[in-house]
């Protein structure tokens, strides 16, 4: 499958981009305008920094759910 003149990442555009796989693959290629500035804190990330305290507030009253088959204790913000 060859993929024609289309940016390939933030600030990369690609003339030609070639896609091989060694076995039945599926292959999601998700576009469009740029969704402006990120923030990024420990694992969190947002569009909004009010959102990251939110979701540090959160964390540490431990309102996340939590993973299955993960048997790790409770890990503090750094």
């Amino acid at each position: 499958m060859a993929l024609y003149p289309r940016p390939i990442g933030r600030g990369f555009t690609a003339k030609l981009l070639t896609v091989t796989a060694q076995s039945d693959t599926r292959l999601v290629i998700i576009g469009g305008a740029s969704l402006g500035p990120r923030y990024i804190d420990w694992n969190f990330v947002a569009t909004d920094k009010n959102l990251i305290e939110t979701a540090k507030q959160r964390w540490q009253q431990q309102q996340f759910p939590s993973i299955p088959g993960d048997a790790d204790d409770f890990i503090p913000l750094p």
